[in-house]
């Protein structure tokens, strides 16, 4: 009855299961398509959505090539823009993610962003081969001159042609993108969805997604409905940004496509975008239309955009004009590009708000640094400037006693007493941190007189033990604790996690609940009786006075008072 496969399924013969069925049985059959519902749509609603779409996308395109221009964007290992660097320029360009994945994927497959070369390979060397360096990000492409010379018609016809051609889904889930990878699935649900809606006619739109989902599942019989279903959903939302979908309905663009005719439609279409904009005393621009790629760059640069669609919205507030500020505008150069994009010219309370926030723009500063260093004596600190051993740290005067380190207080304190200075931990208040600095030498993993001590008395060695009451809490809350299960110090796993932490002498010594020193956010204990749970090391610190928890991705562990090598 059943016919074995290599993968271990079993499958019945087509004579055998006609048979078992009888002599009646028939195939299902159904030769009309499932009718759909369509409801009446404003035709003029339509393709203005559909011409600020494109614009739109347009715009993202444009923007990714002028970011690729000044800084690569960059990579994860498997050759694709990673989330959160999606995120990041979402969030810079107030827009969705799903918006800056498509324009990052059109800028890719259209030739106007591609990988930088990698850097040359290391010289050959005896041993394992080492895999090829990744490239240093998406930079722009042998296509990238063509576009910035390209009318807005052309590059919207370029963007809609490369994702009709593509066989990518970059809004499909990622487990569904992993099972089926480049496959013309995409591509062939995407070509039935617009021809579905282009045949219901303008002004037309159809009602219910689940009918949708029929109606392409009769036309493309071989997919499996779960596929149709995941593939629906994406496809129509890239149509959505791409202009070829508006309200449920096929735009102009929509239609022109599978009929041939995308030149002259997108010509007709974006022709009449908008140049000028409606600027209101209540601190409005409003574009009657779609806006050209120019002004809605203007616009967005210096206000919110509230609505999108037959009418564009946006809003000057006190925060939209410190980021053009920030961005190195002024005050004469804003009033200046404003007033040339409004025929009617600018109220006063925009000129008013622009005015009042360049008076306090800039009036305090922020400077990045690593550390600072405090010298009461003036000679001193010129001294420390001067010093050519410490030019790594970057040093600069922030006040007549204070300098500023670009690097970290544990950098700056080793190349300190690198160069013969002997400074010491301040708090923020002006205490001196009481605290033993790392063995920043290299360990001898391998040494002959590795000493491990493991039985030494804390007396001996001058090192306060434990508060005998907070230690009996502590242990009996870390045995009762719900949380995580911990394991004691002294375990070899214990050991494993902390390897590379520091000296292995002193690490054998901490997991053994011996004294050591662990130096965490520029701030060196005197611990013992330690204890590992997960990630977190909990040991007693006798420079506090108290179990403290230290991170063990962010420790570096040096030896005991008084131990040598």
């Amino acid at each position: 009855m059943l016919w074995p496969s290599y993968d271990g399924a079993a499958y019945m013969p087509l004579e055998v299961s006609l048979a078992l069925r009888g002599t009646g049985w028939r195939l299902p059959f159904h030769p009309e398509p499932p009718l759909l519902a369509d409801h009446p749509v404003p035709a003029e609603h339509v393709d203005a959505e559909a011409a600020a779409r494109v614009l739109r996308m347009i715009e993202w395109v444009t923007e990714l090539v002028e970011t690729a221009g000044s800084d690569p964007i960059p990579l994860i290992k498997s050759g694709a823009v990673g989330v959160r660097t999606l995120g990041t320029l979402a969030k810079t360009w107030d827009v969705e993610v799903d918006e800056v994945r498509l324009a990052v994927e059109l800028a890719r497959s259209t030739g106007v962003l591609a990988p930088a070369p990698p850097p040359p390979p290391p010289a050959k060397s005896r041993g394992r081969k080492r895999p090829p360096p990744p490239s240093p990000g998406l930079i722009p492409g042998l296509a990238a001159p063509g576009w910035r010379a390209a009318d807005a018609a052309t590059r919207g016809r370029v963007l809609i042609e490369s994702w009709w051609r593509s066989d990518r889904s970059v809004l499909m889930e990622a487990s569904m993108v992993a099972e089926l990878g480049e496959s013309a699935v995409y591509r062939h649900l995407r070509h039935e969805l617009i021809d579905v809606y282009a045949t219901v006619g303008p002004g037309r739109g159809l009602s219910d997604r689940e009918e949708l989902a029929g109606l392409l599942g009769w036309r493309a019989p071989l997919i499996g409905e779960d596929i149709i279903g995941d593939a629906l959903t994406a496809a129509a939302g890239e149509a959505e940004l791409l202009g070829l979908l508006a309200l449920g309905a096929a735009t102009a663009l929509g239609r022109a496509l599978p009929a041939g005719t995308l030149t002259s439609v997108m010509a007709e279409l974006v022709s009449g975008a908008h140049t000028s904009a409606v600027i209101g005393a209540d601190l409005t621009a409003v574009v009657l239309g779609p806006p050209a790629t120019g002004l809605s760059r203007l616009l967005d640069s210096v206000a919110d955009r509230e609505s999108s669609g037959a009418a564009t919205t946006w809003r000057f507030t006190p925060g939209s004009i410190r980021a053009a500020f920030d961005r190195g505008s002024t005050a004469q150069e804003l009033i200046g590009a404003l007033t040339s994009i409004a025929p009617a010219g600018l109220p006063q309370a925009l000129e008013y708000l622009i005015g009042d926030v360049a008076r306090t723009h800039g009036q305090l500063g922020v400077v990045e640094l690593g550390c600072a260093i405090v010298a009461d004596d003036p000679t001193l600190r010129r001294e420390l400037v001067g010093n050519r051993k410490l030019s790594k740290l970057g040093l600069a005067t922030l006040a007549p006693t204070v300098l500023a380190s670009r690097t970290g207080p544990d950098t700056t304190l080793s190349a300190l007493r690198a160069a013969g200075y002997a400074p010491v931990v301040r708090e923020v208040d002006g205490r001196v941190l009481i605290s033993a600095p790392p063995n920043t030498g290299p360990a001898d993993v391998d040494g002959p007189d590795l000493d491990l001590d493991l039985d030494l008395d804390l007396d001996a060695v001058g090192v306060p033990a434990a508060d005998p009451d907070r230690h009996a809490r502590h242990l009996t809350a870390t045995a009762t604790a719900a949380a995580a299960p911990s394991e004691p110090a002294g375990q070899f796993p214990s050991f494993a996690a902390l390897r590379g932490r520091g000296q292995p002498e002193a690490i054998w010594e901490l997991v053994a609940g011996q004294p050591a020193h662990l130096t965490h956010d520029g701030s060196t204990h005197l611990v013992h009786s330690a204890r590992l749970h997960g990630n977190t090391l909990t040991a007693w610190s006798a420079t506090t006075g108290r179990y403290e928890d230290f991170p063990v991705a962010h420790l570096v562990i040096s030896g005991r008072p008084g131990a040598g090598r």
